[in-house]
């Protein structure tokens, strides 16, 4: 039996639906004048506020997620771990969606502190937050995840398709560390200590691919109950993020048309909002089999 969504997850993607109606409005615009205007406007006010209170909803289910499990579990690392790294991505959008851009609401542009050159460095703070130190901790934790699947005899084996997709995954990071070579046989008196952290963006979410594929495999054997989607939310999170870096890196590139480019930034809104829904199902998880658990106390009472 299919469990029902929680209704922070319900809430979590109808703001998103509105916020990617509003978004749609500002493309169609775009395509029909070429003015990005109010597709910047966009993502700097509502894509930015969600972000920021997207995230912070992940923090905060991920914190409580934690507290119910005893420091001696295995679970408790490993929402410790997922929390940390929930962190690094809100602090990471306060730096790179709020304190680093210029608009109305950045605290730093209302008391006039946002000196000329603190953006860039603000902005690189911020991406580092939300790309390797971020992924690094969630790396980790999801390796204990697997770890403890394996133990249980839960960790279900990987299917053609699987392998298939590992495989491309390889070849894609295979073909960004060529990128990379070039670039260090090149000028690297321009090469900057954000770019050489961000280098290690790539390696970890291909191993965040490989967990997440694994996961997702030990999901499906495990049904549709509240805790397979806790991580089959957290795997797809994985998923939107691989695939927003594919876009980026093709875009990069001149592989995608211009008209069409606009459309690929949607993909990060997907990316927060799976995040977000993944320690919400574990959150409900807990409250149902608490209830269940009280119920049953009063029956037999």
């Amino acid at each position: 039996m299919k469990a029902a969504a929680p209704q922070s997850v319900r809430w979590l993607w109808t703001a998103l639906s509105i916020l990617l109606i509003v978004g749609l409005a500002a493309y169609v615009n775009f395509v029909l004048t070429g003015s990005y205007d109010p597709l910047v406007a966009v993502f700097n006010i509502p894509g930015s506020a969600f972000f920021i209170l997207v995230t912070a909803t992940e923090v905060t289910f991920a914190y409580r997620a934690r507290g119910l499990f005893e420091p001696a579990e295995p679970m408790h690392t490993t929402w410790t771990l997922i929390l940390l790294s929930a962190c690094c991505r809100l602090s990471g959008a306060a730096f790179t969606q709020a304190l680093s851009a210029p608009i109305s609401w950045n605290f730093l542009v209302i008391v006039k502190l946002l000196q000329p050159e603190r953006p860039q460095v603000l902005h690189s703070i911020g991406v580092i937050l939300t790309g390797p130190a971020a992924m690094a901790l969630l790396a980790a934790g999801l390796m204990r995840v697997l770890v403890l699947k394996r133990r249980l005899g839960i960790l279900g084996g990987l299917t053609l398709v699987d392998k298939s997709f590992i495989a491309a995954i390889l070849v894609f990071t295979v073909r960004q560390l060529m990128d990379i070579g070039g670039v260090l046989l090149g000028n690297r008196a321009e090469l900057t200590v954000t770019q050489v952290v961000l280098w290690f963006s790539d390696p970890l979410l291909a191993l965040l691919l490989i967990q997440a594929v694994s996961i997702r495999r030990s999901v499906l054997n495990m049904g549709q109950g509240l805790v397979a989607r806790c991580w089959g939310m957290m795997a797809l999170g994985v998923a939107f993020t691989s695939a927003g870096d594919v876009v980026l890196w093709a875009e990069t590139h001149g592989f995608i048309p211009v008209v069409i480019s606009p459309l690929g930034w949607f993909i990060w809104f997907f990316a927060v909002t799976a995040f977000a829904s993944a320690p919400c199902y574990q959150v409900q998880a807990a409250r149902e089999a608490h209830e269940g658990s009280y119920a049953v106390r009063m029956t037999h009472g």
